[in-house]
C-alpha cells in the first residue's frame, strides 16, 4: 500500500472537547512520493527504512501480532506528513472507520492536526473546517515539487506552545481568507512563504534558498524547503539545492 506525502503550507490550530472535530484548518499539496506499506505476522514492531522506530500514532493502531514496515524517501519530523501516512496506510488495512482512526490517534499523540484528511482526499487541498467530518476545497494541479530536507522539527512541541499557537492561528486564518479569494497553487505558495516569515517558524537557511527559487517556502512543521515548478524549471533548480528530491503533485 501506498500513501503520499503531504505538504503543508500553513495552517491554524483548533482544538476541541471531542478528538475528531479537533484540528486545522489551511492547504498544502500531497506529493506522488510517500510512504510504502507492508505488514507480516510479528510481534507489533515497527520499522522505517529497516530502522527499528517508535511511531505514536502507528502504535496505537498497530495489533499486536503484526510487524509494520515502512519505506520512504523522505525522513520522519521533516514536515511531509510521514506519521499521517503511516497512521492512514495502517487504519486502511485493519479498520473499515480508518479515516476516523487515524485522525484520532494523530491527534492524541501530538503529530499532526490534518495531514490525514488532505492525504486521503489528495491533490492541492484547502481545509476548510478542522477535524472530521472534514469540509475541503480540492483543485487539481499538474505541477512538479522539489523538496529539500535539512533537519528536523517536532510538531509536538509546537501547536502545544501556547504563544506560538496564538501567532499560528492569527496568520493561519488570514492567509486562508486570502487563499480563497485567489485559489491558485502561486497564491498558495506566496502565502506559505508570509507565514512561515511572520509566524516566526522560517528557518534562515531555508530564507536564504527562498530568496533565490520562486515560488518556493518551508514545509509546515519542519525543517523542509520546498518549491513549485513547471518541468523545464526542475534542472535549474536543482542545481542550487543540497540535496533535492524531485516529486509531482499527485491528484
Amino acid at each position: 500500500m501506498f500513501v503520499p506525502a503531504h505538504i503543508t503550507g500553513f495552517f491554524s490550530i483548533h482544538i476541541d472537547r471531542e478528538v475528531l472535530k479537533t484540528g486545522s484548518k489551511g492547504a498544502g499539496i500531497t506529493l506522488n512520493r510517500g510512504v510504502k506499506i507492508e505488514v507480516k505476522e510479528g510481534r507489533g514492531r515497527i520499522y522505517y527504512n529497516n530502522k527499528k522506530v517508535d511511531i505514536c500514532p502507528v502504535k496505537k493502531l498497530l495489533p499486536e501480532n503484526f510487524d509494520l514496515f515502512l519505506t520512504s524517501p523522505f525522513p520522519l519530523a521533516s514536515g511531509l506528513g510521514m506519521s499521517g501516512a503511516s497512521a492512514l496506510g495502517v487504519a486502511k488495512l485493519f479498520y473499515n472507520n480508518f479515516l476516523e482512526k487515524a485522525h484520532t490517534s494523530e491527534v492524541l499523540c501530538g503529530t499532526g492536526l490534518g495531514d490525514v484528511i488532505a492525504q486521503y482526499v489528495k491533490g492541492f487541498v484547502i481545509r476548510l473546517k478542522p477535524g472530521l467530518p472534514f469540509k475541503v476545497l480540492k483543485i487539481n494541479v499538474d505541477k512538479y515539487v522539489v523538496v529539500d530536507v535539512l533537519g528536523k522539527m517536532e510538531t509536538r512541541e509546537i501547536i502545544k506552545d501556547n504563544i506560538k499557537k496564538e501567532r499560528i492561528n492569527r496568520v493561519g486564518e488570514r492567509c486562508l481568507n486570502e487563499l480563497l479569494k485567489k485559489p491558485t497553487i502561486e497564491n498558495f505558495m506566496k502565502l506559505s512563504y508570509r507565514f512561515a516569515l511572520e509566524t516566526g517558524l522560517m528557518d534562515d537557511e531555508i530564507k536564504e534558498m527562498c530568496k533565490t527559487v520562486k515560488n518556493s517556502s518551508q514545509s509546515m512543521l519542519g525543517k523542509t524547503f520546498f518549491c513549485v515548478v513547471d518541468r523545464d524549471e526542475i534542472k535549474e533548480v536543482c542545481s542550487i539545492l543540497n540535496d533535492p528530491i524531485i516529486c509531482k503533485v499527485i491528484n
